[in-house]
């Protein structure tokens, strides 16, 4: 193995033991904050390929009634849901059928979490590189032996909390 590949794995293993040694709670907040910036990074890079591509993504109401529904679908309930098939699924049926290594299982479900956003391509890179997080933090929280399903659960829906309120701002 040459010296960059070492450093690298190098690094990614101390980033993941750290992200190990983060009580919960701090896990939750630093992968919330990591989501965004993963999807700051990856619109930056599809900007840079193609500027003119429209960015897509849902069309939520911003007000009354349908803004509390929205809330409560893209907050309470797809989070679980999606959790369970793009993270604890995808990832354990990876790690523990086909005794993949734990890379391609986060990149297994990364890639399927961004396939399953449809809005558009570029919504669906955006996706994926916060598919790339919940995994993360699906396999950290394995790995401490904590509750993957529910911390994952959490990070996504104050993630679309965030992103939700956010938006009902700009109307």
């Amino acid at each position: 193995m040459n010296r960059l590949a070492r450093a690298s794995l190098l690094s990614a293993e101390s980033a993941f033991a750290f992200l190990t040694r983060l009580p919960t709670p701090v896990l939750i907040v630093v992968a919330v904050i990591a989501g965004y910036a993963a999807n700051i990074v990856a619109m930056g890079l599809v900007m840079l390929i193609a500027p003119d591509v429209p960015v897509g993504g849902p069309h939520l109401p911003l007000q009354g009634i349908g803004f509390v529904a929205a809330l409560i679908v893209a907050c309470a309930i797809m989070p679980p849901i999606e959790t369970f098939v793009f993270q604890w699924a995808i990832i354990v049926f990876v790690r523990r059928k086909l005794r993949w290594r734990i890379a391609w299982a986060v990149s297994v479900s990364a890639i399927a979490f961004g396939l399953a956003h449809t809005y558009s391509v570029p919504y669906m890179v955006r996706a994926a590189a916060g598919g790339l997080v919940l995994a993360t933090v699906f396999v950290v929280e394995q790995e401490k032996r904590g509750s993957p399903f529910w911390v994952v659960t959490a990070v996504h829906a104050f993630h679309n909390l965030i992103t939700a309120f956010a938006l009902s701002q700009l109307v």
